[in-house]
Protein backbone atom coordinates (compact mmCIF):
# COMPACT_ATOMS: atom_id res chain seq x y z
CA UNK A 1 0.00 0.00 0.00
CA UNK A 2 2.77 2.48 0.70
CA UNK A 3 4.56 1.57 -3.07
CA UNK A 4 1.12 2.40 -4.42
CA UNK A 5 0.96 5.41 -2.58
CA UNK A 6 4.52 6.84 -3.41
CA UNK A 7 3.90 6.05 -7.08
CA UNK A 8 0.18 8.26 -6.56
CA UNK A 9 3.09 11.39 -5.54
CA UNK A 10 5.95 10.60 -7.82
CA UNK A 11 2.76 10.90 -10.85
CA UNK A 12 1.63 14.09 -9.20
CA UNK A 13 4.95 15.79 -9.36
CA UNK A 14 5.65 14.74 -12.58
CA UNK A 15 2.26 16.29 -13.95
CA UNK A 16 2.78 19.62 -12.17
CA UNK A 17 -0.06 19.38 -10.01
CA UNK A 18 -0.52 19.73 -6.10
CA UNK A 19 -2.30 17.40 -3.95
CA UNK A 20 -5.18 19.83 -3.82
CA UNK A 21 -5.55 20.29 -7.77
CA UNK A 22 -5.23 16.44 -8.12
CA UNK A 23 -7.91 16.48 -5.28
CA UNK A 24 -10.71 18.89 -6.74
CA UNK A 25 -9.98 17.14 -10.20
CA UNK A 26 -10.81 13.60 -8.95
CA UNK A 27 -13.54 14.75 -7.17
CA UNK A 28 -12.13 13.75 -3.68
CA UNK A 29 -10.71 15.88 -0.39
CA UNK A 30 -7.19 17.17 0.01
CA UNK A 31 -6.82 15.00 2.54
CA UNK A 32 -7.70 11.60 0.58
CA UNK A 33 -4.68 12.18 -1.71
CA UNK A 34 -2.36 13.03 1.26
CA UNK A 35 -2.98 9.66 3.12
CA UNK A 36 -3.15 7.57 0.02
CA UNK A 37 0.59 9.06 -1.19
CA UNK A 38 1.55 8.60 2.83
CA UNK A 39 0.09 4.97 2.67
CA UNK A 40 -2.36 5.08 5.63
CA UNK A 41 -5.26 5.23 3.16
CA UNK A 42 -6.02 1.97 0.57
CA UNK A 43 -6.24 3.84 -3.17
CA UNK A 44 -9.33 2.01 -4.52
CA UNK A 45 -10.20 1.02 -8.00
CA UNK A 46 -12.15 3.84 -9.04
CA UNK A 47 -9.79 6.67 -7.61
CA UNK A 48 -7.07 4.84 -9.32
CA UNK A 49 -8.63 4.62 -12.70
CA UNK A 50 -9.40 8.60 -12.71
CA UNK A 51 -6.05 9.08 -11.32
CA UNK A 52 -4.70 7.06 -14.65
CA UNK A 53 -6.79 9.14 -17.03
CA UNK A 54 -5.72 12.45 -14.51
CA UNK A 55 -2.37 12.05 -14.66
CA UNK A 56 -1.60 10.25 -17.78
CA UNK A 57 -0.08 7.09 -16.18
CA UNK A 58 -0.99 4.57 -19.02
CA UNK A 59 -3.47 2.40 -16.34
CA UNK A 60 -0.18 2.10 -14.19
CA UNK A 61 -1.80 2.81 -10.79
CA UNK A 62 -4.91 0.24 -11.44
CA UNK A 63 -2.59 -2.07 -12.36
CA UNK A 64 -1.08 -1.89 -9.20
CA UNK A 65 -3.94 -1.89 -7.16
CA UNK A 66 -4.91 -5.07 -9.23
CA UNK A 67 -1.37 -6.84 -8.19
CA UNK A 68 -1.61 -5.53 -4.34
CA UNK A 69 -0.01 -8.26 -1.97
CA UNK A 70 -2.61 -9.99 -0.09
CA UNK A 71 -0.95 -9.16 3.03
CA UNK A 72 -1.61 -5.83 2.46
CA UNK A 73 -5.47 -6.15 1.76
CA UNK A 74 -6.51 -7.76 4.31
CA UNK A 75 -4.74 -6.27 7.64
CA UNK A 76 -4.21 -2.78 6.88
CA UNK A 77 -7.55 -2.43 5.23
CA UNK A 78 -9.47 -3.61 8.04
CA UNK A 79 -7.80 -0.34 9.88
CA UNK A 80 -8.22 1.74 6.74
CA UNK A 81 -12.05 1.23 7.26
CA UNK A 82 -11.84 2.39 10.73
CA UNK A 83 -10.35 5.77 9.36
CA UNK A 84 -13.50 5.91 6.83
CA UNK A 85 -15.89 4.84 9.35
CA UNK A 86 -14.84 8.18 10.88
CA UNK A 87 -15.84 10.20 8.44
CA UNK A 88 -18.51 8.47 6.91
CA UNK A 89 -21.53 10.29 5.59
CA UNK A 90 -23.87 6.96 5.88
CA UNK A 91 -23.36 3.50 7.14
CA UNK A 92 -25.24 0.66 6.34
CA UNK A 93 -24.97 -2.23 8.69
CA UNK A 94 -26.23 -6.10 8.94
CA UNK A 95 -25.03 -7.95 11.53
CA UNK A 96 -26.12 -11.49 12.52
CA UNK A 97 -23.06 -12.43 14.99
CA UNK A 98 -23.24 -10.02 17.61
CA UNK A 99 -24.51 -6.76 18.60
CA UNK A 100 -23.15 -4.12 15.91
CA UNK A 101 -19.48 -2.71 17.51
CA UNK A 102 -21.49 0.94 17.63
CA UNK A 103 -24.20 0.03 19.50
CA UNK A 104 -22.51 -2.51 22.20
CA UNK A 105 -21.99 -1.36 26.18
CA UNK A 106 -18.82 -1.46 28.01
CA UNK A 107 -19.73 -4.84 29.06
CA UNK A 108 -20.95 -6.64 26.06
CA UNK A 109 -17.79 -5.15 24.06
CA UNK A 110 -15.47 -6.59 26.57
CA UNK A 111 -17.48 -10.05 26.85
CA UNK A 112 -17.12 -10.27 22.96
CA UNK A 113 -12.87 -9.52 23.15
CA UNK A 114 -12.60 -12.23 26.35
CA UNK A 115 -14.37 -14.95 23.95
CA UNK A 116 -12.24 -14.23 21.46
CA UNK A 117 -9.32 -17.55 20.48
CA UNK A 118 -6.17 -17.29 20.46
CA UNK A 119 -7.01 -15.79 23.90
CA UNK A 120 -6.77 -11.72 24.58
CA UNK A 121 -5.15 -11.09 27.26
CA UNK A 122 -6.86 -8.62 29.80
CA UNK A 123 -4.40 -5.27 28.48
CA UNK A 124 -5.40 -6.39 25.33
CA UNK A 125 -9.08 -6.54 25.84
CA UNK A 126 -9.22 -3.41 27.95
CA UNK A 127 -7.34 -1.61 24.91
CA UNK A 128 -9.72 -3.48 22.09
CA UNK A 129 -12.91 -2.16 24.34
CA UNK A 130 -11.32 1.12 24.68
CA UNK A 131 -11.10 1.84 20.98
CA UNK A 132 -14.51 0.29 20.16
CA UNK A 133 -15.94 2.74 22.37
CA UNK A 134 -14.23 5.85 21.16
CA UNK A 135 -15.54 4.90 17.65
CA UNK A 136 -19.21 5.42 19.03
CA UNK A 137 -18.90 9.14 19.41
CA UNK A 138 -19.31 9.40 15.59
CA UNK A 139 -23.41 8.93 16.56
CA UNK A 140 -22.79 11.81 18.79
CA UNK A 141 -21.51 14.33 16.93
CA UNK A 142 -23.68 17.47 15.53
CA UNK A 143 -24.21 16.13 12.17
CA UNK A 144 -23.86 12.04 12.30
CA UNK A 145 -23.63 9.71 9.83
CA UNK A 146 -26.89 8.47 8.64
CA UNK A 147 -26.77 4.95 9.81
CA UNK A 148 -29.10 2.55 9.01
CA UNK A 149 -28.71 -1.37 10.96
CA UNK A 150 -30.28 -4.56 10.37
CA UNK A 151 -29.50 -7.43 13.21
CA UNK A 152 -30.74 -10.54 12.69
CA UNK A 153 -32.98 -11.63 16.28
CA UNK A 154 -31.07 -14.55 18.44
CA UNK A 155 -28.63 -11.32 18.58
CA UNK A 156 -31.09 -10.55 20.92
CA UNK A 157 -31.12 -13.66 23.38
CA UNK A 158 -27.86 -14.66 23.21
CA UNK A 159 -26.27 -14.04 26.44
CA UNK A 160 -22.64 -12.98 26.77
CA UNK A 161 -23.05 -11.08 29.95
CA UNK A 162 -25.34 -11.25 33.20
CA UNK A 163 -28.61 -11.07 33.14
CA UNK A 164 -28.35 -7.27 34.78
CA UNK A 165 -25.52 -6.43 32.17
CA UNK A 166 -27.70 -8.16 29.07
CA UNK A 167 -30.95 -5.98 30.41
CA UNK A 168 -28.38 -2.77 30.29
CA UNK A 169 -27.45 -3.54 26.69
CA UNK A 170 -30.79 -3.97 25.82
CA UNK A 171 -32.10 -0.50 27.42
CA UNK A 172 -29.25 0.69 25.03
CA UNK A 173 -30.05 -0.40 22.17
CA UNK A 174 -33.65 0.87 22.60
CA UNK A 175 -32.43 4.68 23.60
CA UNK A 176 -29.58 4.29 20.22
CA UNK A 177 -32.34 3.44 18.47
CA UNK A 178 -33.72 6.75 18.93
CA UNK A 179 -30.67 8.83 17.96
CA UNK A 180 -31.69 11.52 15.55
CA UNK A 181 -29.81 9.56 12.01
CA UNK A 182 -29.83 6.07 13.60
CA UNK A 183 -32.62 3.22 12.20
CA UNK A 184 -32.61 0.33 13.89
CA UNK A 185 -34.80 -2.66 12.61
CA UNK A 186 -34.47 -6.65 13.72
CA UNK A 187 -35.09 -9.43 10.94
CA UNK A 188 -37.13 -11.50 13.23
CA UNK A 189 -36.68 -15.22 13.78
CA UNK A 190 -39.58 -16.43 12.37
CA UNK A 191 -39.38 -14.68 9.13
CA UNK A 192 -39.27 -17.02 6.24
CA UNK A 193 -36.58 -14.90 4.11
CA UNK A 194 -33.04 -14.00 4.89
CA UNK A 195 -31.32 -12.25 2.22
CA UNK A 196 -27.72 -12.27 4.72
CA UNK A 197 -27.28 -15.81 5.23
CA UNK A 198 -24.00 -15.53 4.11
CA UNK A 199 -22.88 -13.43 6.76
CA UNK A 200 -22.37 -9.77 8.23
CA UNK A 201 -21.49 -6.89 6.00
CA UNK A 202 -21.00 -3.18 5.93
CA UNK A 203 -21.76 -0.38 3.41
CA UNK A 204 -20.10 2.72 3.79
CA UNK A 205 -20.00 6.33 1.81
CA UNK A 206 -17.45 8.30 2.17
CA UNK A 207 -17.67 12.30 2.26
CA UNK A 208 -16.19 12.17 -1.69
CA UNK A 209 -19.48 10.37 -2.54
CA UNK A 210 -17.18 6.89 -2.92
CA UNK A 211 -18.75 4.00 -1.98
CA UNK A 212 -17.38 0.95 -0.39
CA UNK A 213 -18.22 -2.05 1.96
CA UNK A 214 -16.69 -3.88 4.54
CA UNK A 215 -17.06 -7.78 5.77
CA UNK A 216 -15.31 -9.56 8.04
CA UNK A 217 -14.02 -13.40 8.36
CA UNK A 218 -12.74 -15.74 11.09
CA UNK A 219 -9.10 -14.94 9.47
CA UNK A 220 -9.87 -11.01 9.37
CA UNK A 221 -11.50 -8.16 7.28
CA UNK A 222 -11.76 -6.81 3.82
CA UNK A 223 -12.51 -3.49 2.41
CA UNK A 224 -14.38 -3.87 -0.93
CA UNK A 225 -14.14 -1.17 -3.69
CA UNK A 226 -14.80 -3.25 -6.52
CA UNK A 227 -18.52 -1.23 -7.95
CA UNK A 228 -20.00 -4.95 -9.11
CA UNK A 229 -19.30 -6.34 -5.51
CA UNK A 230 -20.59 -3.16 -3.84
CA UNK A 231 -23.95 -3.17 -5.85
CA UNK A 232 -24.29 -6.96 -4.81
CA UNK A 233 -24.56 -6.33 -1.29
CA UNK A 234 -26.20 -3.24 -1.72
CA UNK A 235 -29.08 -5.25 -3.10
CA UNK A 236 -29.21 -7.87 -0.52
CA UNK A 237 -29.37 -4.78 2.19
CA UNK A 238 -32.29 -3.45 0.25
CA UNK A 239 -33.71 -6.78 0.93
CA UNK A 240 -33.04 -7.34 4.50
CA UNK A 241 -34.62 -3.62 5.32
CA UNK A 242 -37.93 -4.91 3.46
CA UNK A 243 -37.57 -8.35 5.30
CA UNK A 244 -36.92 -7.07 9.15
CA UNK A 245 -39.28 -5.58 10.99
CA UNK A 246 -40.25 -1.59 10.57
CA UNK A 247 -38.59 0.50 13.31
CA UNK A 248 -41.42 1.09 15.03
CA UNK A 249 -41.92 -2.74 16.00
CA UNK A 250 -38.51 -3.19 16.44
CA UNK A 251 -38.69 -0.53 19.21
CA UNK A 252 -41.86 -2.67 20.48
CA UNK A 253 -40.02 -5.83 20.61
CA UNK A 254 -37.17 -4.06 22.66
CA UNK A 255 -39.37 -3.17 24.65
CA UNK A 256 -41.44 -6.56 24.88
CA UNK A 257 -38.11 -8.06 26.16
CA UNK A 258 -37.15 -5.77 28.45
CA UNK A 259 -40.13 -6.52 29.71
CA UNK A 260 -39.94 -10.39 29.91
CA UNK A 261 -36.81 -10.93 31.10
CA UNK A 262 -38.32 -9.73 34.77
CA UNK A 263 -39.67 -12.83 34.62
CA UNK A 264 -36.87 -14.49 35.78
CA UNK A 265 -36.45 -12.56 38.82
CA UNK A 266 -37.66 -13.05 42.51
CA UNK A 267 -40.90 -12.10 42.29
CA UNK A 268 -43.89 -12.74 44.48
CA UNK A 269 -46.20 -15.24 43.11
CA UNK A 270 -50.21 -14.73 42.36
CA UNK A 271 -52.84 -17.34 42.10
CA UNK A 272 -55.38 -16.48 39.42
CA UNK A 273 -58.64 -15.57 40.36
CA UNK A 274 -60.14 -18.05 38.42
CA UNK A 275 -58.59 -20.67 40.03
CA UNK A 276 -60.38 -23.23 41.21
CA UNK A 277 -61.42 -24.81 44.70
CA UNK A 278 -61.81 -28.19 44.22
CA UNK A 279 -58.82 -28.84 42.85
CA UNK A 280 -59.25 -27.60 39.04
CA UNK A 281 -56.66 -25.76 36.49
CA UNK A 282 -54.73 -23.15 38.75
CA UNK A 283 -52.92 -20.60 37.25
CA UNK A 284 -50.03 -18.55 38.84
CA UNK A 285 -48.25 -15.26 37.46
CA UNK A 286 -45.16 -13.64 38.64
CA UNK A 287 -46.30 -10.48 37.63
CA UNK A 288 -48.16 -8.15 40.24
CA UNK A 289 -51.06 -8.03 38.32
CA UNK A 290 -53.64 -5.59 38.99
CA UNK A 291 -57.58 -5.93 38.13
CA UNK A 292 -59.07 -3.55 35.57
CA UNK A 293 -61.37 -0.85 36.71
CA UNK A 294 -63.36 -2.49 34.32
CA UNK A 295 -64.09 -6.06 35.64
CA UNK A 296 -67.70 -6.83 36.72
CA UNK A 297 -68.31 -7.37 40.36
CA UNK A 298 -71.29 -10.05 39.03
CA UNK A 299 -68.88 -12.56 37.91
CA UNK A 300 -68.28 -11.24 34.53
CA UNK A 301 -65.26 -11.12 32.22
CA UNK A 302 -62.48 -9.84 34.24
CA UNK A 303 -59.30 -8.73 32.89
CA UNK A 304 -55.87 -8.43 34.69
CA UNK A 305 -52.64 -6.65 33.38
CA UNK A 306 -49.01 -7.18 33.99
CA UNK A 307 -49.04 -3.23 34.39
CA UNK A 308 -49.19 -1.16 37.06
CA UNK A 309 -51.59 1.25 34.83
CA UNK A 310 -53.09 4.64 36.72
CA UNK A 311 -55.71 6.31 35.70
CA UNK A 312 -55.50 9.94 34.93
CA UNK A 313 -56.75 12.27 37.14
CA UNK A 314 -58.85 13.84 34.76
CA UNK A 315 -60.74 10.94 34.42
CA UNK A 316 -64.28 11.94 34.15
CA UNK A 317 -66.94 10.20 37.69
CA UNK A 318 -69.31 9.60 35.09
CA UNK A 319 -68.06 6.89 33.32
CA UNK A 320 -66.56 9.03 30.40
CA UNK A 321 -63.25 7.98 28.04
CA UNK A 322 -60.88 7.07 30.81
CA UNK A 323 -57.17 7.12 30.02
CA UNK A 324 -54.54 5.01 31.86
CA UNK A 325 -51.16 5.29 31.78
CA UNK A 326 -47.94 2.39 32.72
CA UNK A 327 -44.50 3.37 32.77
CA UNK A 328 -42.24 1.34 32.49
CA UNK A 329 -37.83 1.14 32.40
CA UNK A 330 -38.11 1.16 28.70
CA UNK A 331 -41.29 2.84 27.53
CA UNK A 332 -44.45 4.43 29.06
CA UNK A 333 -47.94 2.89 27.78
CA UNK A 334 -51.21 4.74 27.07
CA UNK A 335 -54.36 3.43 26.56
CA UNK A 336 -58.23 3.89 26.72
CA UNK A 337 -59.50 2.08 30.03
CA UNK A 338 -62.79 1.16 28.72
CA UNK A 339 -60.98 -0.73 25.78
CA UNK A 340 -58.44 -2.31 27.89
CA UNK A 341 -57.86 -5.32 24.65
CA UNK A 342 -57.89 -2.43 22.11
CA UNK A 343 -54.16 -0.68 20.66
CA UNK A 344 -51.80 0.40 23.50
CA UNK A 345 -49.79 3.93 22.66
CA UNK A 346 -46.88 3.64 23.49
CA UNK A 347 -43.49 6.29 23.91
CA UNK A 348 -40.26 6.68 25.23
CA UNK A 349 -40.10 7.95 28.88
CA UNK A 350 -38.12 11.04 27.90
CA UNK A 351 -40.99 12.01 25.60
CA UNK A 352 -43.32 11.33 28.52
CA UNK A 353 -41.79 13.40 30.78
CA UNK A 354 -41.21 16.11 28.52
CA UNK A 355 -45.51 15.92 27.24
CA UNK A 356 -45.93 15.96 31.25
CA UNK A 357 -43.94 19.38 31.64
CA UNK A 358 -45.51 20.80 28.88
CA UNK A 359 -48.91 19.53 29.47
CA UNK A 360 -48.85 21.10 33.16
CA UNK A 361 -48.35 24.34 32.19
CA UNK A 362 -50.78 24.60 29.54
Amino acid sequence: MKLVGKLVARFRHEAGMTQGQLATAAGVQEDTISSIEQGRRSLVPDLADAMDDLLDTKGALSTAVDNMPEVDLIPLWAEDYIDMEQEALALSWFDNQVIPGLLQTKAYAEAVFRNKVPVYSPEEIERQTATRLQRQHILHRKKPPTTSIVIWEPILMMRLTSEEEHRKQLRHLYEMAQLPGVCLQVLPLESTTHAGLDGPFILLETPDHQRVAYTETQRGGQLISDPNEVSILTQKYAMLRAQALTPEKTLRLLARLLGENTMSTGLNWFKSSYSGSEGGACLEVAYDWRKSSYSGSDGGQCLEVAYNWKKSSHSSDEGGACVEVAEHPAAVHIRDSKDVEGPTFSVAPSAWSAFAAYAATA
